[in-house]
This record gives C-alpha cells, structure tokens and sequence, in this order.
C-alpha cells in the first residue's frame, strides 16, 4: 500500500537530479554486492564470472532500479521536509532501549551498544531507520485519512509554549 502510493507520487512528480547522483547509486549497490560475495567466502571476479557478468553489465542491467531508488529517495526526503517529521533525544533514546533488550542482562554488552548507537555510523543507522519509520508512519496516516492537521498542531505547539512562557514569568513575579 505505501510503497504504491509512494510509486504514483513518483510517477506524477517532476524530479530533476543529475546523472551522476544515479551512478552514484549504482556504485553504492555493486559495492553493497561485492561485500555481501567476500562475506559469503568469493572472489568479485570469480562470482562475476559464474554469473556470466561484467561490472559494466551489471551497471547497465541496474540502470532502471538505480533511477527508481534514488527518485524514492527524494519523495521520502519531500515527504519529511513538508510533513516537519524529526527525530529527537527521547525517539532515539527509547529505539535504542528497543534493542538492547535483545540482550538480555549483559550490562557491559549494553552499555557499549548504547555508545555505538550514539555516535557515528550507529546513530547514523538508528536515525535513519526511525527517520524512516516516521516517514512512513505519516504516509499510512495521510493515506488512511488519520493524519492530524500540521497547521493546527503546530498553532497548539506554539499555544503550549506561550503558555509555559506565561506560567514562568507569573512565577517570578
């Protein structure tokens, strides 16, 4: 259902990029490839031969997904710019008590996971993947017809904080 509709938003949306952002995605799925095959024990050239292929072929053969990718990509990016979705500490911390249940009563085992999902490559994946799960959260709701309106919400956001700004000032006084 989500992916359809986010299909039909690409299909009738006017995206411009160049072509380099596809290649440049295409180099991100061999590379992707190649460390999946040296993981599973293979040679890239070895596999590419079982295969019957050729970087070049490969490049080409993916051409179409690449472009199909990276124009999904920047519906998902609208999507988060003009639905004002963001991520912050307490979505970050409660995704990451999230998964370190999995591990049971190891507190050291813990402990660094949480480190690692609270800097480089780690809080970029858990960012990203909450990020995401927004995303596509906000597209059922906008889908289904249960998306609250951003404009009333965000008046309430504002309302609430002159509200605390008033609270606090009648306290000093």
């Amino acid at each position: 259902l989500l992916d359809g509709f986010i299909d039909e938003l690409a299909e009738g949306a006017e995206l411009v990029y160049p072509p380099a952002v596809v290649e440049e995605e295409i180099s991100q799925m061999l590379e992707s490839l190649k460390a999946q095959t040296k993981q599973s024990g293979w040679q890239w050239e070895d596999y590419l031969a079982l295969q019957g292929e050729t970087e070049e072929s490969l490049r080409e053969r993916w051409q179409e997904q690449a472009e199909k990718r990276v124009q999904r990509g920047l519906i998902l990016r609208e999507v988060v710019v003009r639905e004002k979705l963001n991520i912050d500490d307490m979505d970050l911390d409660a995704a990451v008590d999230e998964r370190l249940e999995r591990f049971g009563d190891n507190a050291e085992l813990k402990e660094q996971l949480r480190e690692f999902f609270r800097q480089g490559p780690g809080l970029e994946t858990i960012s990203n993947d909450l990020l995401m799960r927004k995303v596509y959260e906000r597209i059922e709701a906008i889908v289904t017809g249960n998306a609250p309106d951003l404009d009333a919400l965000e008046a309430a956001a504002e309302a609430d904080i002159e509200d605390d700004a008033d609270l606090d000032e009648t306290e000093e006084e």
